[in-house]
């Protein structure tokens, strides 16, 4: 497993910042929108299909690849993920009898994050107390999105089955201009938290650059000894392969 280590710099960052310092769902809501609509994050389109008399759904939605076993976890990150899920969806059923079906289910999804987001970024709760908070959230929006498919296999005539949502990201190799540079990264969803939160990002060292599974845009930051080079703009992670990094 790659491990990771992380340093905080002060960036620019681009979402409006927050008088008290918190994410409000407004705003969590637009940085959700803006980065499906940006192709920041992995689309993972939702799939349906009919098999020998049962309904198979597949919900996708969009992935903020970087190890997940970082130590500075950050609970809103189960926020953004549902409410990511929430913009692909919205974004990729446009008829109007799809809209009609999906709206109101993701309405309901959508006031479930509202009521918990406060409470993800509240630093009186405890870490546990706030795990278990992202815990309460995935459980609730899985349970509403499992009704909804549930009740339109009913009235289809067929059973309910559900495909587990799973396809790999990106192996790539990173190296930089000129060779032996160190390399941090952050997501470009990071970056807009961490904004929004009047935090620093967690840049976080990727010690093993010659493979690591990655998705989406990040920021990258160099180091050469003293000389430290910042991206102004974060790099599409599409393929596969090799990046340079200058």
């Amino acid at each position: 497993m790659l491990r990771l280590s992380g340093i905080s710099v002060a960036v620019c960052l681009l979402l409006p910042v927050s008088v008290s310092g918190q994410l409000t769902y407004e705003e969590l809501q637009k940085l959700a929108r803006d980065a499906v609509r940006n192709e920041e994050v992995g689309i993972e389109p939702a799939e349906f299909r009919v098999d020998d008399g049962s309904f198979y759904y597949t919900l996708g939605g969009a992935r903020t690849i970087l190890d997940p076993h970082f130590d500075h976890f950050n609970p809103v990150n189960q926020a953004i993920e549902a409410q990511l899920q929430v913009e692909v969806l919205r974004q990729t059923r446009t008829t109007t009898r799809k809209r009609e079906f999906w709206e109101p289910i993701l309405k309901k999804v959508e006031a479930v994050i509202a009521d918990k987001l406060p409470g993800l970024q509240d630093e009186k709760l405890t870490e546990r107390e706030r795990n278990d908070l992202s815990a309460q959230l995935n459980k609730q929006v899985e349970d509403v999105y499992h009704r909804a498919m549930a009740e339109y296999a009913k009235k289809q005539g067929l059973k309910l089955g559900q495909q587990a949502r799973y396809r790999p990201p990106h192996t790539v190799t990173l190296v930089t201009s000129p060779p032996g540079g160190r390399i941090f990264l952050t997501h470009a969803i990071q970056m807009r938290i961490a904004q929004g939160q009047k935090k620093d990002p967690d840049w976080r060292l990727i010690e093993d650059p010659s493979s690591i599974e990655l998705e989406g845009k990040y920021f990258y930051l160099l180091q050469w000894g003293a000389k430290t080079v910042r991206s102004d703009q974060p790099i599409q992670i599409d393929r596969s392969g090799k990046f340079v990094l200058r």
